[in-house]
C-alpha cells in the first residue's frame, strides 16, 4: 500500500467509526461495518458493508447509506453510487 493509500484509508476509517458509533445508539440490531477498496480504482471501488443480525428495512438502509454518504462527504470522498457501494447482510449471534 502506497502512502497516499494508507493516508485515504485512515481517512475512510476514521468517518466509518463515526457512523459505526451513530448506527450503534440509533439501530437496533446493528453489529458492526467494514469497508474494502481498490486503490487504482478510487472511489468508484470503495464498498461499505454494513452488518444486522436481521435484514434492515428500507427506511434504515436509506437512511444508513445517507449517513454514510454524509460522513465521507465531509471527508471530501464522494460515493458515486451509494446503493451499489453500501451493502446490507445479516450474521446471526449465538
Amino acid at each position: 500500500m502506497r502512502k497516499t493509500d494508507k493516508k485515504i484509508d485512515n481517512t475512510i476509517i476514521s468517518a466509518l467509526t463515526d457512523v459505526c458509533h451513530i448506527a450503534q445508539q440509533s439501530q437496533s440490531g446493528f453489529q458492526w461495518l467494514t469497508h474494502n477498496v481498490n486503490y487504482r480504482s478510487f472511489p468508484d471501488s470503495l464498498t461499505v458493508t454494513c452488518v444486522y443480525d436481521v435484514m434492515p428495512s428500507d427506511d434504515v438502509k436509506k437512511h444508513m447509506c445517507e449517513l454514510i454518504q454524509s460522513r465521507l462527504q465531509q471527508q471530501a470522498i464522494l460515493l458515486r453510487n451509494p446503493v451499489r457501494q453500501v451493502l446490507f447482510n445479516v450474521e446471526r449471534t449465538k
